[in-house]
């Protein structure tokens, strides 16, 4: 019963527009997100910088990447996003997502048109892993709030990466 539960928490997060994410992004599923990724992954933020070039304030985030699904095997990646923080100024980007050294993360990833790695959909393409209480497996948090367990996660990316290779 409580994975059914669990699932069904999955779905609706999958399914159901957020109006956190509406404003700059249209609502995705899971398996959009996979199919248009060229790279996911889960990893923890190494570091967070922010720039400003031309100006333009830009943030480089450094992830060091623990398991992947998709796309050809890395160690580390360096994205890079726009909006930032730096001592002069603080640009938010509405739907961007936001990260903290130390966040354990899965990570739906493209490139742009500088051949560098930015999250897809926004704050969507961002997943927030928590550790449970007691350190007995984790929960997985999207920017909406909804949060689900990461083994269920781990299955349906597996069975989609597994879909993909079959192709």
């Amino acid at each position: 019963m409580l994975w059914h539960h669990k699932a069904c928490s999955l779905l609706i997060w999958l399914i159901a527009p957020s109006a956190l994410l509406g404003a700059t992004f249209p609502a995705t599923s899971l398996e959009h997100l996979f199919l248009k990724a060229e790279v996911v992954v889960r990893g923890t933020v190494l570091d967070v910088r922010s720039r400003v070039l031309d100006a333009k304030t830009s943030t480089i985030v450094q992830l060091s990447v623990t398991e992947q699904w998709k796309g050809h095997t890395l160690r580390t990646i360096e994205m890079t996003q726009p909006g930032g923080q730096t001592d002069v100024i603080t640009e938010a980007i509405p739907g961007v997502p936001t990260f903290r050294a130390g966040d354990d993360v899965i990570l739906f990833l493209d490139k742009d048109e500088e051949d560098s790695y930015v999250v897809l959909s926004g704050k969507q393409g961002r997943l927030l892993v928590r550790p449970t209480k007691g350190d007995v497996g984790a929960t997985v948090e999207a920017a909406d709030g909804t949060s689900f367990d990461l083994s269920v996660l781990r299955a349906r990316l597996s069975q989609l990466s597994g879909a993909a290779k079959s192709q």
